[in-house]
């Protein structure tokens, strides 16, 4: 009997001892940027990791310096912001009004230095504001939603405006694919369409470096075109119901499609749609690693399997969260993490609410989940940012 009290005790002296030692700390811990008095609907990092924006239902605009999370710039209300962009350096803001207008809200360069005051408003037109990207060289903006709409930044003016609904974008913002009766390429220069497919489609995506541009059709026929000229290069027939998906791997060589139906997703060698092989069952999304080597699948809508492309292999399976209809799987800029991205199946006022899964990318270890809306990293991976919409909290994060 005394040995049995002896164990008890034992065991309920190492659990104590359990509850009192601390959770490992969390692999992407957070500095909390508190003052949002509303839930937020957007926000945004400089490129170095300094400097943020953020904005709430009310219209309110803080500018944060990071290292300095208790003095933000508080901007006067805006109306209906439906997006922000921040320069490279974060010198200048950009918002996204529902009204159609782009307004300049801070100005830190040495010839302006106007803050706060909105006292620079593009006036576009409504239905192209929700989505902004500045083009390299940040003397261009390119705005959208069903519409998009080409800034000029030096003369303050709308350079050009694109009649939509707007598919696809190339990530330099040079061209924009737009429904019409079948697909437009447009030129954001001219403002022109360089050529048009006349065939219904049901999926685009531009290769990285913007040169090419897949085309998947109802019909079931995948197209790989020049985004420039337009010649189409190779087609690949097929895809029941019509084309699903594409991805391009970011070297270019390569592309996986799925269909709308049936079949399992196709690994294509580009430029000639050649099949490498058939992916086994139908996904529900895909990523390259940033080398090309290897492709992760979300299979069954909660499970991700990583292959390796060449081979084919098996890599891992790892659970990559909860079973929803929605995902997006991106690596890093760096390529050192898998973010799984799931939508949560509810919407809060105009932001819809995800969650977020962070995965070293080699050992497929998870690092983190984050409940939210809008996790991205900066161009050097070494910083991220979400935003916690409903407690009106901006979170940025040092990656490990």
């Amino acid at each position: 009997m005394r040995a049995v009290l002896v164990l008890v005790l034992v065991l309920v002296l190492g659990a104590l001892g359990a509850c009192a030692t601390p959770p490992p700390p969390m692999a992407f811990p957070a500095k909390l940027l508190r003052g949002h008095e509303g839930a937020l609907v957007a926000g945004d990092i400089s490129a170095d990791g300094k400097w943020a924006a953020s904005v709430d239902v009310t219209g309110e605009v803080r500018y944060w310096e990071i290292d300095r999370p208790d003095r933000p710039l508080v901007m006067e209300k805006q109306g209906d912001v439906r997006s922000l962009a921040l320069t490279r350096s974060g010198e200048r803001i950009y918002a996204g009004c529902d009204d159609g207008s782009i307004k300049v809200l801070a100005d830190f360069s040495a010839d302006v230095r106007h803050t706060g005051f909105s006292t620079v408003v593009l006036q576009g037109s409504k239905g192209a504001t929700a989505n902004l990207r500045l083009a390299p060289d940040e003397k261009t903006l390119l705005s959208w939603e069903r519409d998009a709409i080409v800034w000029d930044l030096a003369r303050n003016e709308p350079r050009t405006r694109i009649q939509g609904p707007v598919l696809a974008v190339t990530r330099d913002a040079r061209f924009v694919a737009v429904r019409r009766t079948g697909l437009a390429l447009v030129d954001v220069g001219s403002g022109f369409a360089r050529w048009i497919s006349a065939e219904p489609v049901s999926a685009v995506a531009f290769s990285e470096d913007g040169r090419r541009v897949a085309i998947g059709t109802e019909s079931g026929t995948l197209e790989l075109r020049d985004a420039e000229s337009g010649a189409v290069i190779a087609r690949a027939d097929g895809f029941a119901g019509g084309v699903r998906s594409a991805v391009f791997s970011p070297d270019g060589k390569l592309l996986v499609a799925g269909a709308k139906r049936g079949d399992s997703d196709r690994l294509l060698a580009v430029p000639a749609l050649a099949e490498v092989r058939v992916l086994p069952w139908q996904n529900a999304a895909h990523a390259f690693s940033r080398d090309s080597s290897r492709l992760v699948s979300i299979i069954g809508q909660q499970w991700a399997v990583v292959f390796d492309v060449k081979t084919g292999k098996e890599l891992a399976e790892f659970w990559a969260g909860p079973r929803k209809r929605s995902w997006r799987l991106d690596f890093s800029p760096d390529g050192r993490f898998l973010i799984a991205q799931t939508d949560l199946g509810e919407w809060r006022v105009q932001t819809e609410i995800t969650e977020a899964r962070i995965f070293d990318a080699s050992a497929l270890k998870r690092l983190a989940v984050v409940e939210g809306a809008g996790f991205v990293f900066t161009p050097d991976s070494k910083h991220a940012l979400w935003l916690r919409v409903l407690d009106g909290i901006v979170c940025v994060a040092d990656s490990p």
